[in-house]
Parts: structure tokens; C-alpha cells; sequence
């Protein structure tokens, strides 16, 4: 695989979205060019930092916030109850 081949893929490797023959391919490449390499190990540090920067909990209810929804404990508690 050639480096514009592997940039594309970077969050897919990442997510272990490549079927196992282009992760080979993948990887082999990786393993020696330094700047693929770079790239990929970049990409993991700015996941990993946001990773454990947000919870699930605060990214959730963030992301409602977004889409401009509002839940509250009681709501979410009267939609779990038996009716």
C-alpha cells in the first residue's frame, strides 16, 4: 500500500473497520514509514485525550444538548415504569 492508500483509512484501522487482508497491508506499510506511522500514533493521542476528557455520561447528555433535547430524571424514569 502506498501513503495516499493508508491516510484514508487511518480512523477505520483505528476502529477495526479493515478487513483482515488490507489491515495486513496496512500494518506492513505502517511499520515502515515513519510518517504513516506518525499520523496514526497522532490520531490515537487526540482520541485518547478525548476519551478522557468527556464521559459517557457528559458526552451523552452533551450531544442531547445539540440536537436540542431536554431529558430529566423523571422523564427518563416514567418512560422506564411498567404502564
Amino acid at each position: 500500500m502506498s501513503c495516499d492508500e493508508i491516510k484514508p483509512l487511518l480512523n477505520a484501522r483505528l476502529d477495526d473497520e479493515i478487513d483482515p487482508v488490507k489491515r495486513a497491508d496496512f500494518d506492513a506499510h505502517v511499520k515502515t514509514c515513519s510518517s504513516c506511522a506518525e499520523d496514526l500514533e497522532g490520531l490515537e493521542s487526540v482520541r485518547h485525550s478525548i476519551r478522557g476528557r468527556l464521559n459517557k455520561k457528559t458526552f451523552y447528555r452533551s450531544s442531547l444538548r445539540c440536537l436540542g433535547v431536554r431529558v430529566t430524571h423523571s422523564a427518563a424514569c416514567r418512560h422506564r415504569q411498567p404502564a
